[in-house]
């Protein structure tokens, strides 16, 4: 490779006297180097060129100085650069003028890589020495994880050799990005930058901190609620509060939906999820807080144009997060950090837990190896206050609006939810890992013996909030959901060491359990559907039924007749639970399909479309007495019908509904 080196055809005065590269050519005048000096960036022509470009004069001033009027030195005209797009090259002098990009008062340049040698070299060292400096005493409020005794964290150490300096510190604040005419325009014409009318707002706002902040408080609320003293989008986060709207419409009312402008709920998220995507990708966020809590709410969009991967691509990018801020680890762990306020610890322990929470449960619904590790993290388990401090700095009347008044006991399910879902972890960690050896009978029996004593909450006689109700059930969905995970590989493999004499009864003890387990699943959606607690259902209900439908469906291959119909049945009655949840959430439909194909090859006279149920409950008992084993689509009871026949141990009651409505 040639050693030769190539100057740049245009450069100003000071970058030519200092032998460093220009520029100009990519950021108009001031070039970086001048606006770093604070002195003037002039421009002229090289010598040699032709006396017609004599006119290649150029003077910038510093960064966010005012050229006064009639100076003798404007441009004027601007020159054709090499790299200047053709639409520019055949504008006139003074039109390609106001296409250069103007100077932003910063102060400090963000892009370090866009910097002449000798000045990127400074400013990569002052970054270093930043770093070592805020070890000692913070400088700021960025976050920023020094790690742990690998790579250069030993090194501050020998700066504090009495105590070893903290890994968590606090850089000086970012500046934020001033965006160019061009991105804001195209985020105009996004519509990022257009919000809904104010009472759209309210009733998005109300339904996000009602039915997704008690499930996953990625947020705070204060911050988010800023929007109703102003309602000015300039005054809020324009990426979390796309990314809250789009979670949200889940549960506005059909007619505010209309009332949006939009023909259905469907459209109304892709084109919310759209806007905070196009916020995440060009808003020039550099808050990694902000960006952390966009993404776990991003993390819930479904799209079949990707397959269906949003969910797993999104929450990859909030655990990355995570790990670069060090949230995974308690920032006391070797000594008190004083530099850690209450509250950034609460947000902090809130964010790392939510993304564990939903790293386990897309490990199991999606089939994918978890990205977190919890004997690598020391991060305490949440406490109640670290959910509900925040409230505090809400104003009352505010509260009353937006805060469910069963907040508190919505977060101590949510804190059980967590206990479960490190639980989930050991399951899928113990029981699903392909390089390691099988579990022995001791693991098996303490793992289950530890998870049948998580105390859930009982649901009270009492009447309760639906809100409160729903959350119970979403508790208790998620527990069995669990069970039959942690029994389902118990099925087709023993655990070592168990002996061969019980064997047999210990398989058919698992078998019980887990179709016990399936059969609470449905007992409860049957609650949830008599409840008329089915729209309080959020993003992450449709995936728990899948376990209890995937032992519905095994039954289903039984060779007794009445085994295979209750299966039948019973996974029916999941896939009208399902329909239901079609108008909000895709991953329902996709569902559907998926267990509709499989009833098809089980039964293949059971009909052309496995999702339609229609009513036929006259023939079914004739059915069932002459044992057949397929039953086509006319065959199957009514909705009415079918929570009867899911009691198995209540046959009577079976005949005694057959009666009262023929």
């Amino acid at each position: 490779m040639s050693g030769r080196r190539y100057r740049s055809t245009i450069a100003c005065q000071n970058c030519r006297q200092r032998k460093v590269r220009c520029t100009v050519t990519v950021t108009g005048i001031p070039c970086i180097g001048c606006s770093q000096d604070g002195s003037e960036c002039i421009l002229q022509r090289r010598r040699g060129l032709r006396n017609s470009d004599q006119s290649l004069l150029f003077v910038g001033r510093p960064r966010g100085s005012p050229i006064p009027d009639g100076d003798s030195r404007l441009v004027q005209s601007s020159p054709v650069t090499p790299n200047m797009p053709a639409h520019l090259a055949m504008q006139s002098p003074e039109a390609r003028l106001s296409e250069i990009p103007q100077p932003t008062n910063t102060g400090r340049i963000n892009d370090t890589q866009s910097l002449p040698g000798s000045n990127r070299d400074r400013e990569w060292e002052l970054s270093g020495a930043t770093i070592a400096n805020a070890s000692l005493q913070p400088q700021g409020q960025r976050p920023f994880y020094t790690g742990d005794h690998t790579g250069f964290t030993p090194v501050l150490d020998v700066m504090a050799p009495e105590d070893a300096v903290p890994r968590h510190i606090l850089l000086p604040s970012s500046i934020p990005v001033s965006l160019s005419r061009q991105d804001r325009e195209f985020l105009q014409y996004k519509g990022c930058l257009d919000l809904p009318p104010n009472q759209i707002c309210v009733v998005l706002l109300q339904k996000y901190f009602h039915h997704v902040h008690p499930l996953i408080p990625v947020v705070e609320p204060a911050e988010i609620l800023k929007f109703q003293h102003s309602s000015h989008a300039k005054d809020c986060n324009l990426l979390l509060l796309w990314a809250v709207f789009f979670l949200a419409v889940n549960f506005i009312p059909k007619d505010t939906v209309i009332a949006a402008g939009f023909p259905g709920r469907m459209e109304m998220k892709a084109s919310f999820f759209g806007r905070a995507k196009c916020m995440y990708d060009n808003g020039g966020e550099t808050d990694k807080i902000v960006k952390l809590q966009a993404a776990v709410l991003l993390g819930f969009w479904y799209s079949e144009e990707d397959d269906y991967t949003q969910p797993w691509y999104w929450t990859g990018i909030a655990v990355n997060l995570c790990f670069i801020m060090g949230l995974h680890r308690n920032p006391d762990s070797t000594r008190s950090n004083p530099s850690i306020t209450g509250r950034r610890r609460s947000l902090w322990r809130r964010l790392w837990w939510s993304c564990f929470f939903r790293d386990c449960w897309l490990g199991l619904t999606l089939g994918r190896p978890l990205r977190i590790c919890l004997n690598d993290c020391t991060t305490p388990m949440l406490s109640l206050a670290d959910i509900v401090s925040d409230l505090n700095d809400i104003p009352q009347e505010i509260r009353d609006t937006y805060i469910p008044r069963d907040f508190v006991q919505l977060s101590e399910h949510w804190i059980i939810l967590l206990r479960l879902s490190q639980f989930l972890g050991e399951i899928l960690t113990l029981n699903y890992q392909p390089h390691v050896p099988r579990p022995n009978i001791q693991q098996i029996e303490a793992l289950e013996s530890r998870l049948l004593q998580l105390r859930l909450p009982q649901k009270e006689d009492r009447d309760q909030c639906p809100l409160l109700a729903f959350s119970f059930y979403h508790l208790q969905l998620h527990y069995q959901s669990a069970l039959i995970t942690f029994y389902r590989p118990c099925l087709t493999k023993q655990p070592e060491g168990l002996p061969d004499s019980v064997i047999e009864s210990w398989q058919t003890r698992v078998h019980n359990k887990i179709n016990s387990a399936a059969f609470q699943t449905n007992a409860i959606l049957d609650s949830l559907t008599r409840e008329k607690l089915l729209t309080f259902t959020c993003p992450m209900t449709p995936p728990l039924l899948v376990p209890a439908m995937h032992i519905h469906l095994l039954n289903c291959k039984s060779d007794d007749p009445l085994s295979r119909q209750l299966g039948l049945n019973k996974v029916e009655f999941c896939m009208l639970v399902l329909k239901q949840m079609q108008e909000a959430y895709t991953v329902a439909s996709v569902y559907r399909g998926i267990f509709a194909e499989a009833i098809r090859r089980l039964f293949p006279t059971h009909g052309n479309d496995a999702m339609q149920v229609n009513s036929g409950m006259s023939e079914l008992p004739l059915q069932l007495a002459h044992g057949a084993h397929d039953f086509s689509m006319d065959s199957l009871p009514s909705e009415g019908l079918i929570d009867e026949l899911l009691q198995e141990s209540s046959f009577f009651n079976v005949w005694e509904s057959l009666a009262m409505m023929q």
